[in-house]
């Protein structure tokens, strides 16, 4: 592929070894511990307690958004409740739960800062640039401060591969002039966000209303226009998503 040159190979390589020290001290022990504090109030062991739950819904072949093993007899809606189904999903595939949430760890980092790289690299940054601002991004000192308590928050990963292909769905940044395979693209995005942690899927719906109506304000585009039709609809869909959301947050 393209970005894999030789400087930009090197780089690569540097967040492949970052992202792997910062699993240190738990590398150590991968298949008997989970980040987490220690005789401290935390969501560490909700995680733990979400793999049991969705593979319980999976044998039931029941809802996985309502679980009758909190609350019980009634059913708790998990939607709102960091459930990180796709983070639950992937560490079925491990007989070990500990150490599939730790290697899905590692891939959120990596990941993370990949995608921020490509982002950079795509807006016109050097390699060096590029770098430092995916280290600054993948590796944040809030990641690392989260990791303690709250693994979810870490799973940024879609958030820089959705900047990164958002805008490339309007070819020359034309509005009445967009790329279906890139819609696509961000759709797929849009879902693993949601699936992994539901505040940074708020983000990304306000970056693309915003960055829509930016474009309707630089084109100064008509809103009578018949290509912009299914613009509206989608629009409202979005704020309705972002108002039930607060309501059900309370």
């Amino acid at each position: 592929m393209e970005f894999l040159n030789k400087n930009k190979t090197l780089s690569l390589v540097i967040l492949l070894i970052i992202s792997i020290l910062c699993l240190f001290p738990i590398i150590q022990n991968l298949s008997t511990h989970i980040p987490g504090e220690p005789n401290k109030t935390g969501d560490a062991p909700i995680f733990l307690f979400n793999i049991f739950d969705l593979k319980t819904h999976l044998n039931e072949s029941s809802n996985i958004v309502f679980s009758k093993n909190l609350n019980y007899p009634l059913e708790n809606n998990l939607l709102f409740n960091s459930h990180s189904v796709l983070l639950s999903l992937f560490t079925l595939m491990f007989e070990n739960p500990a150490r599939g949430i730790n290697i899905f760890i590692f891939l959120m980092y990596l990941l993370s800062a990949l995608g921020a790289f490509l982002l950079f690299k795509d807006n016109g940054l050097n390699n060096f640039f590029s770098l430092l601002g995916a280290l600054l991004w993948g590796f944040s000192t809030y990641k690392l401060m989260q990791l303690q308590t709250h693994i979810s928050l870490i799973c940024t990963a879609p958030i820089p591969f959705y900047l990164w292909q958002f805008p490339k769905i309007f070819i020359e940044n034309k509005i009445l002039n967009f790329n279906y395979k890139k819609i696509i693209i961000c759709l797929a995005i849009g879902i693993i966000s949601v699936s992994l942690e539901y505040y940074q899927s708020f983000f990304l719906i306000y970056y693309s209303v915003f960055y829509i109506i930016y474009l309707l304000i630089k084109d100064r585009i008509k809103l009578n226009n018949r290509k912009l039709l299914w613009l509206i609809p989608i629009l409202l869909f979005l704020s309705k998503i972002g108002v039930d959301t607060l309501n059900s947050l309370g």
